[in-house]
C-alpha cells in the first residue's frame, strides 16, 4: 500500500497570511473558538444584570418601594434583556463564523455602553454625579472587554472609540442649556469635559495595549501547539529517545502520534540516529509497518515525525494485563510481525530492537488484531554502515538480544528473526526467554544458555512450534532458519497443522476479543518507546 509522500519541514511555524486581525487559518479557527466561548460568558454576564435590573422594579411595589426608572427604560432593558437571550442561545447552540463573532461583539460593547449613556442622558446635567461615574463606567466596560474578548489591539481601538466620541457628544448636548458663556461658565464646566475624555482616552489606551498582549501571548500559545501542520495535543507516552503526543493535522483533520526528541537531552549524534530512524521507516510501505506521514524540526530546534495513530495496545501491555495469548493467536501475530519485517530486509534494513513493547496488536481498517511493527530508531542499513550507534555498547533490549550482539558480532537480519523467537516465546508464556536478577545475567543467559521449550510452560504448544521456535532462538545466526521469510513458512507450517485440528484464530475470533477482554484497549494509544 503506498505511502504519502515526506514532506520535510524545517520550521514549526506556521504560514502567517496579512489580515486586519492577524494570523493564519489554523490560528484563526483558534482564535474563533476562544472568542465564541468568552462571548458567550459575556453575553449570559449581561442577561443576569440586565434581567436582575428589570425583574427588581418589577417586583419593587411588592416590597413597598417606588419603582424606578420610566416606563420607556424599563422597555428598553426589557428588550436588551430578550437580545441578549437569543444572542446566547444562539451562540450556545452553534459554531459561529469569527466575522459574525466580531459583530456580536460590537453589539455586545455598543449596546452596554448605550444603556450607561441612557442613564447619563436622563441627568440633564453635565455636573451631575453620574455624568462623571457613568464616564468612568464606560471606561471600565471598554477594558473589560479588551481583557475579555482576545483581539489586536488596533480591533480594540476601533471598537472602542465610539465611546469617548459619544460621551463627548453627550457632554456637549447636557452643557448646551448651560450657561457656559464667559469665563467664569467655562472655568466650570471645561473641566468636566476634559476629565471626561481623559478618563475614556486612558481606559481605550490601556485597552489597546491589553488586547496586544493578550492576543500575542494566545498567539504563541496556539504556536506551542504546532509542529509543521500538526497541532499538539495532549501527551501520550515518553521514552529514552523522546516523547509522543495526540497531534491533528490541520487542514486534513486527520488524527497522528508526533514523536519529539528533546535537543537538551541527546547529542547530535542521537539526533541524526533519530532522523535517520524517520527516514528509514518513510520507506516502508508495507501495511503491517508504522506508516509515517511528516518529520521535520521544530522552532526551538526538536527533531520530529508524525506517523498514524493507532487503536490498539502494545503486545506487552496486551500479555501483562490480560495474559498469555492462545497458540493460534501467536502464530496470527508472528506471521504479520514477519510480513513487516522481510519488507525491511528485502530493503537491506534490519530492526535490530524487536520486542513485545515495539509491536502493536490494532483494530485497522475494520480488521482485529492487526499488528504494527514500530520504533525503528534502532535500524541499520546492512548495505551501509551508517556509524550512528557507537554511542551505546549494546544495541537492543534485555528480552529480545540475540547473542551475537551481545558478543559484539556483526549484526545481520538474523538478530530480527531471534528476536521474533523471542516475542513468541513471551506471547506463549507471558515470560521473556532469560530472566535474571541483572541485565549482565540476561545477557550472559542469551550468549551461553539453552532456551527452555515453551511448551514446559506452556503445554498446548506443539511439538513442531516448540521447534520452530527453538530453531530461530539458536545461538549461531547459520543454525537459524535463514531470515524471516523462512521462519515465516515454517510457521505458516505450524498454523497449517493446527488448522487441520481445529485450532484456528479467525476474524470472528479477533472480533469477539476486542469486543470483551480487549475493549478497554481500543482507545486510540501512542506508539511505545524504547526503554
Amino acid at each position: 500500500m503506498p505511502q504519502p509522500p515526506i514532506q520535510p519541514h524545517l520550521r514549526a511555524k506556521g504560514m502567517r497570511s496579512m489580515s486586519l486581525f492577524g494570523g493564519d487559518s489554523g490560528f484563526e479557527e483558534e482564535q474563533r473558538r476562544f472568542v465564541q466561548e468568552r462571548l458567550t460568558t459575556a453575553t449570559g454576564v449581561a442577561l443576569a444584570m440586565t434581567a436582575s435590573i428589570v425583574l427588581s422594579r418589577m417586583t419593587a411595589p411588592l416590597w413597598g418601594e417606588r419603582t424606578g426608572g420610566s416606563l420607556a427604560g424599563m422597555g428598553v432593558l426589557t428588550a436588551c434583556s430578550v437580545a441578549f437571550g437569543v444572542v446566547l442561545w444562539f451562540l450556545r447552540r452553534h459554531q459561529v463564523p469569527l466575522r459574525l463573532l466580531w459583530s456580536v461583539d460590537l453589539g455586545l460593547l455598543w449596546t452596554s455602553c448605550a444603556l450607561v449613556l441612557m442613564v447619563m442622558a436622563t441627568r440633564r446635567s453635565l455636573l451631575h454625579p453620574y455624568t462623571a461615574q457613568g464616564a468612568g463606567v464606560l471606561g471600565l466596560i471598554v477594558l473589560m472587554r479588551s481583557v475579555v474578548v482576545p483581539s489586536t489591539a488596533w480591533r480594540t481601538f476601533l471598537t472602542g472609540l465610539p465611546a469617548p466620541l459619544a460621551v463627548l457628544g453627550l457632554d456637549l448636548v447636557l452643557a448646551a442649556p448651560e450657561p457656559l458663556a464667559g469665563e467664569s461658565g467655562a472655568r466650570e464646566y471645561l473641566p468636566h469635559l476634559i476629565a471626561n475624555q481623559v478618563v475614556l482616552a486612558s481606559a481605550l489606551g490601556v485597552a489597546c495595549l491589553s488586547s496586544r498582549l493578550h492576543h500575542r501571548l494566545l498567539r504563541r500559545s496556539w504556536e506551542a501547539q504546532r509542529v509543521g501542520k500538526y497541532t499538539i495535543g495532549e501527551r501520550l507516552g515518553a521514552g529514552g529517545m523522546g516523547e509522543v503526543y495526540r497531534a491533528t493535522h490541520a487542514q486534513l483533520a486527520r488524527p497522528a502520534a508526533v514523536k519529539f526528541l528533546h535537543p537538551w537531552a541527546l547529542g547530535q549524534r542521537s539526533h541524526t540516529r533519530f532522523e535517520e530512524e524517520a527516514r528509514k521507516t518513510a520507506m516502508l510501505t508495507h501495511p503491517n509497518n508504522v506508516t509515517v506521514f511528516d518529520f521535520g524540526t521544530t522552532a526551538s530546534g526538536a527533531f520530529y515525525y508524525a506517523m498514524e495513530l493507532l487503536n490498539g495496545a502494545d503486545l506487552r501491555t496486551l500479555v501483562t494485563r490480560t495474559g498469555p495469548m492462545p497458540v493460534a493467536r501467536v502464530l496470527h501475530v508472528l506471521l504479520q510481525i514477519c510480513d513487516a519485517l522481510a519488507e525491511a530486509h528485502s530493503l537491506g534494513l534490519v530492526h535490530r530492537d524487536v520486542k513485545s513493547a515495539n509491536v502493536m496488536l490494532c483494530v485497522h481498517g475494520g480488521i482485529h488484531d492487526f499488528v504494527k511493527v514500530l520504533d525503528y530508531g534502532l535500524v541499520k542499513d546492512s548495505r551501509v554502515d551508517l556509524g550512528l550507534t557507537s554511542e551505546h555498547h549494546h544495541i537492543g533490549s534485555l528480552e529480545t538480544m540475540a547473542p551475537e550482539v551481545v558478543g559484539h558480532q556483526p549484526v545481520t537480519a538474523a538478530v530480527d528473526e531471534y528476536a521474533v523467537a523471542a516475542v513468541g516465546v513471551f506471547l506463549l508464556t507471558g515470560e521473556p526467554v532469560f530472566n535474571g536478577p541483572s541485565a549482565v545475567s540476561v545477557m550472559r543467559a542469551h550468549l551461553e544458555l539453552t532456551p527452555e521449550p515453551p511448551s514446559r510452560r506452556a503445554p498446548e504448544v506443539s511439538a513442531r512450534f516448540d521447534a520452530t521456535l527453538l530453531r530461530a532462538l539458536s545461538k549461531a545466526p547459520r543454525d537459524r532458519h535463514g531470515g524471516v521469510q523462512s521462519l515465516r513458512s515454517a510457521l505458516a507450517s505450524v498454523q497449517a497443522e493446527l488448522a487441520q485440528m481445529g485450532r484456528t484464530w479467525s476474524e470472528d475470533d479477533a472480533r469477539r476479543w476486542w469486543v470483551g477482554p480487549g475493549a478497554e484497549f481500543r482507545a486510540a494509544a501512542a506508539p511505545p518507546q524504547s526503554d
